[in-house]
């Protein structure tokens, strides 16, 4: 995201991602089903979890702009 984007130019860049990068959408969707556990398990764990989560959006970012 960068100031002055549109958010239909954001959205259908990270589609093209998600084509592009399997594993990365698998890390992040892996991410997410563990707040979700998380979330069901203890509520306060959630917190946490979603810091995971954001490490792993920054991961998959890392992974498509050294390919």
């Amino acid at each position: 995201w960068r100031p002055g984007v549109s958010w239909r130019s954001l959205v259908a860049r990270a589609g093209r991602h998600t084509v592009r990068d399997p594993a990365g959408s698998f890390l992040l969707i892996g991410g997410l089903a563990v707040t979700v556990c998380s979330a069901w398990f203890s509520t306060p764990l959630a917190v946490p979890v979603l810091g995971a989560v954001a490490a792993a959006a920054v991961a998959v970012e890392e992974r498509h702009r050294r390919r």
